[in-house]
């Protein structure tokens, strides 16, 4: 029992220690004189330790609350900037050492540039040495302790330029001016591998993307076409309000060449994009979400002046409900409803895949139509009048090579018109009819 006692007042010292050089550096740090002089400790030691330049021009800190950093930088192995920062500011909710939990309130960067990139050459991107240092080889025992809890209430980026293109087999480039992006999350758990944010916000900012030119020679053989699949990544992420207003956003391919007066989509170039989602969700059982508006102006004249309706991907269908669709000159309302067996189906999907299709008084410009699907105007016998206006109404259901017509009418000027209730058998070869063409 005096061993116990003995030893329970060694601990109670010990403790007693800890709790004093605790509450002495607690102190401590308050004073920018200490702050400053650890950052400077700390950033030449990180200097050392990666064999490159990191620099923190200041910092300031209220324990266990706020911290913030000022004129971060860190340079790359080939003393170019990798990371520079004006300034970092981060609000502690939580940081619990005890009990493992670390909780931010918010992580705010302001006029920052990151600059990723993979020579040619290289193996692997600049950033690689700092993953490989702080990478241990020695396998580690976790089932002793406790695994960290990490939340995250809100990240926002204001003035941020992040880079990255890759030289090697990738062969793309990524660059972004990043005006204002907020995101504010509700769950990040990335053992079970789910994302769950309340809203993301992205305004004034451009974000374009480049595929590279790819050296074709060194191809040696094609591959084989590989069968369609739903596109599940094993996550669920969830996003309960997206909000993007007056955005620049590009996608152009190097390898594919330019069309003129086309929707070009390996040459995409949207220019005042405004997109307002809610119930996004991007899952293995599917993808869904609820447009609520979409607006655009495209580098080759297509304009869109309105899109909206709910959307939902599955495994086996794929629905849109309340579509509504307008340009300058077109204006349409629909559901529709695809229905298949596998998802593959949708390359066979004729034969294999249900469509029904509810229009309702709806018109269509031709030039809208063969901005969208130019490849329609090359499709023999397809003679669309091109100054014209499709004007329709009415039900179709696509099954098995089979167009099923129900309180359909069609027409094109004064020209062609057609009220139909009926079916075409084996539309394949029934696809033979010239349409009047306008002079």
């Amino acid at each position: 029992m005096k061993f116990i006692r003995r030893v329970g007042k060694l601990l109670l010292y010990v403790l007693a220690i800890l709790l004093t050089l605790f509450a002495i550096v607690a102190i401590t740090i308050q004073y920018p004189s200490v702050q400053t002089s650890l950052t400077e400790k700390a950033t030449k030691l990180l200097s050392e330790q990666l064999k490159t330049d990191v620099h923190v021009g200041g910092v300031d800190i209220d324990f266990f609350k706020t911290a913030v950093l000022q004129d971060i930088y860190i340079g790359d192995r080939q003393n170019d900037t990798l990371l520079f920062a004006e300034r970092l500011a981060v609000d502690i909710g939580v940081l619990d050492l005890f009990q493992s939990e670390i909780f931010l309130n918010k992580i705010k960067l302001e006029n920052a540039y990151v600059n990723l990139y993979k020579a040619e050459a290289d193996s692997a991107f600049n950033y690689q040495f700092i993953i490989d240092n702080f990478s241990s080889t020695t396998p580690t025992d976790s089932s002793s302790t406790a695994p960290w809890t990490f939340g995250l209430g809100k990240v926002i980026l204001e003035n941020v330029r992040f880079g990255m293109r890759d030289e090697g087999s990738g062969r793309f480039d990524l660059q972004t001016q990043i005006s204002e992006w907020t995101i504010s999350a509700d769950e990040l758990d990335f053992e079970k591998q789910a994302i769950a944010l309340e809203r993301l916000d992205l305004s004034n900012s451009t974000i374009v993307f480049r595929q590279l030119q790819k050296d074709t020679t060194a191809i040696l053989k094609k591959e084989e076409k590989a069968p369609l699949t739903f596109p599940g990544i094993g996550w669920t992420i969830t996003v309960d309000k997206i909000r993007l207003q007056n955005n620049h956003v590009a996608f152009l391919d190097d390898n594919a060449s330019v069309l003129e007066n086309a929707l070009d989509y390996s040459h995409l170039d949207l220019q005042n994009l405004n997109l307002s989602l809610d119930d996004f969700q991007y899952a293995d059982e599917g993808i869904l979400l609820e447009i609520n508006e979409a607006s655009f102006a495209d580098r080759s004249g297509f304009v869109l002046e309105k899109m909206e309706g709910k959307v939902a991907i599955l495994p086996n269908r794929i629905a849109i409900e309340d579509f509504l669709f307008k340009t300058p000159n077109s204006d349409f309302e629909n559901d529709t409803e695809l229905v298949f067996s596998v998802f593959d189906d949708l390359s066979d999907f004729i034969n294999k895949v249900k469509l029904e299709s509810q229009f309702a008084e709806s018109k269509l410009a031709v030039s809208d139509l063969l901005m969208i699907a130019p490849q329609l105007d090359k499709v023999p016998n397809l003679n669309f009048p091109k100054n014209e206006i499709l004007n329709f109404q009415g039900k179709i259901t696509l099954q098995e090579d089979q167009l099923h017509l129900q309180n359909f009418s069609f027409s094109v000027g004064e020209a062609t018109k057609l009220q139909a209730n009926g079916h075409i058998a084996q539309l394949t070869t029934a696809l033979t009819m010239t349409y009047p063409s306008k002079n």
